[in-house]
């Protein structure tokens, strides 16, 4: 291969590394939108996500978001684990600020896993929500970053989800955003 094919070579692998997604990127401030927290209250279904740790997600993902002042919410999450396929249960105590700024709690554990940022990346609070939740390098779970896609219902539109996935691939790989099964919950 001569110099010039292995220069161009070189510039179209630099070209394609630079204009695919970033896995586990978190969105900048211009490319979320605010919380409507009166919007959001109310019972969602995890309907896809990306894994937390190892290469799948827990089934039966259900959230039930409660107000409990005027800017700050409670989030109970139920699920049933992929790892051990047992109930698990989270509560999750956040604050509509700019950043949906929330700490986690696994029933039963005195530690807290946060403050995680939720950055809503798109909000139909009618239907479905995305989020990107961001953590510090100082979390002590395998990702700083993942994906969520939530629906009023327990499942949503396919082709609804198919758009909602290819936005969430924009900060994961999209092989890595995965169905969550919702049937015999």
């Amino acid at each position: 291969m001569k110099n010039s094919e292995m220069i161009s070579v070189f510039v179209i692998i630099i070209n394609l590394v630079l204009s695919s997604p970033i896995a586990g990127k978190c969105p900048g401030d211009n490319e979320v939108q605010k919380l409507d927290l009166n919007e959001f209250l109310g019972n969602w279904y995890m309907v896809a996500g990306t894994p937390v740790s190892g290469k799948k997600v827990s089934k039966c993902c259900h959230f039930e978001v409660k107000r409990t002042s005027d800017d700050t919410f409670t989030m109970n999450y139920t699920a049933v684990s992929h790892r051990k396929n047992r109930p698990v249960v989270f509560t999750v105590n956040a604050r509509a600020d700019d950043n949906v700024t929330g700490n986690w709690q696994l029933q039963g554990s005195t530690k807290i896993l946060g403050p995680f940022r939720h950055r809503v990346i798109s909000a139909n609070y009618a239907s479905y929500i995305v989020f990107v939740v961001c953590g510090d390098s100082n979390q002590i779970i395998p990702t700083r970053e993942f994906g969520m896609i939530w629906s009023r219902e327990k499942n949503l539109n396919p082709t609804v989800l198919k758009q909602l996935k290819r936005h969430l691939s924009h900060y994961f790989h999209g092989e890595d955003i995965l169905d969550v099964n919702q049937t015999d919950c």
